[in-house]
């Protein structure tokens, strides 16, 4: 039986939306990271709930403002290695999440991406 995941949940979240689900990871026993963006430190939202309900929560804003700057891919590529994770889901603008597709499609770990309509 395998062990527990190490999981990534990432994208850029919009006005509005709940936590995507991340909140039922770490209770299996899983080591979740979550990646969000926003465009700038005024822009982030959710911040409190992402903070419990992950074991690990790194920010990106495009202007700097906050956490690193960049986009969650470009945070992704900072810090991430093939191995790293297990599994991901991946949440936002369609370009980006194909991007991160890209990004990790060697990776060996299994990625969903969120395909709600916005």
């Amino acid at each position: 039986m395998r062990g527990p995941a190490r999981g990534l949940h990432g994208g850029r979240r919009r006005r509005g939306r709940g936590p995507a689900g991340g909140e039922r990871f770490p209770r299996g026993g899983n080591h979740v990271t979550a990646l969000c963006g926003a465009r700038s430190d005024a822009l982030r939202i959710l911040d409190a709930e992402l903070q419990t309900s992950v074991d690990e929560l790194k920010w990106a804003t495009d202007d700097g403002t906050f956490g690193f700057h960049g986009n969650v891919l470009q945070l992704l590529q900072s810090f991430a290695k093939p191995g790293d994770f297990d599994i991901g889901h991946v949440i936002g603008p369609i370009p980006m999440m194909k991007a991160v597709a890209n990004a990790t499609r060697d990776w060996g770990m299994k990625l969903y991406a969120s395909l709600n309509p916005s």
